[in-house]
């Protein structure tokens, strides 16, 4: 099972290991870089020693909503300042869609959260050149976006939270065990409609674990599912339309022999599997334009 985790300034954390994480498992880190235009002092103090370990990093913003906070466009200004330029290594930002008070607190209406989400989604698309990736929850997206469709969203990796089949603060789940606790597809999540049906790319399994080698506090953790020779469906005509190479939806032995290729480009093992170093590669090619 290929799992990361992700924090912020908020959990607490000394400078974590990084090289200990690696050892237990940890294949890409989240790292919150900033809250609406707060800049998160974490990710200037914890960026280069992700990069030194080898890891991809995925900063995301915690966008915030209302009447009373900066504009999206405000906010995607100060991630610009946050981040600078993005290793070619390292995922796109993402975009941390959720309403901890639930979308009544905000004073927007459904279609004014959608449009403020649009908004960020399209700064980011032209401050970076690339899709952001979405963290959100099939839950957020029904209670409080009503289901909303929005196409050019269909481009972003979802990286999706919930179900956390364990409590908070419970003791960090890596490794086999965990592994098997996924094995029958039980805990898989619901992708929000703006995806086609098992689309997901990473999954947040688990919210403010204690325990995870090589961190001094809590962290979230999340697991991705890798494209490998034999899938067949939208995940594949996905990186088929990013990598601008004919449309099969079908992962066969033809993509398999381009993927090596690709990833023999780029320096990195040609094992045909698309892991977090591989996609993350493949998230910066080719986006959608707003």
């Amino acid at each position: 099972m290929i799992i990361g985790v992700d924090y912020a300034s908020v959990d607490g954390n000394v400078p974590p290991n990084f090289a200990k994480a690696r050892a237990a498992g940890a294949s890409f880190i989240g790292l919150r870089a900033d809250y609406g235009t707060y800049h998160d002092p974490t990710f200037a103090r914890d960026r280069a020693a992700i990069r030194a370990a080898g890891l991809p990093l995925m900063p995301y913003l915690f966008l915030r909503y209302g009447k009373t906070v900066p504009s999206p466009e405000d906010q995607i200004g100060a991630l610009v300042e946050t981040i600078g330029k993005i290793d070619e290594d390292d995922f796109p930002p993402a975009l941390d869609v959720e309403f901890p008070q639930g979308l009544p607190a905000t004073g927007l209406t459904v279609a004014q959260a959608i449009d403020w989400t649009k908004r960020a989604w399209s700064s980011i698309v032209n401050a970076f050149g690339v899709s952001p990736i979405i963290y959100t929850s099939a839950r957020v997206w029904t209670e409080d976006l009503a289901n909303t469709i929005v196409e050019e969203f269909a481009d972003s990796i979802p990286w999706l939270a919930k179900p956390w089949p364990w409590p908070v603060n419970s003791a960090a789940q890596i490794g086999n065990a965990a592994a098997l606790a996924f094995a029958s597809g039980k805990y898989d999540p619901t992708v929000p409609p703006i995806w086609p049906l098992r689309s997901w790319w990473f999954h947040q399994y688990q919210g403010d674990a204690v325990g995870f080698p090589g961190f001094s506090s809590t962290v979230d953790i999340s697991r991705m599912w890798p494209m490998r020779l034999g899938e067949a469906g939208p995940r594949v005509a996905w990186l088929q339309r990013r990598c601008q190479w004919p449309v099969t939806s079908v992962f066969d032995d033809d993509l398999d022999t381009k993927i090596k290729a690709f990833q023999k480009h780029c320096g990195l093992a040609a094992d045909g599997i698309v892991g977090p170093k591989t996609l993350a590669r493949i998230a910066w090619l080719h986006p959608t334009r707003p």
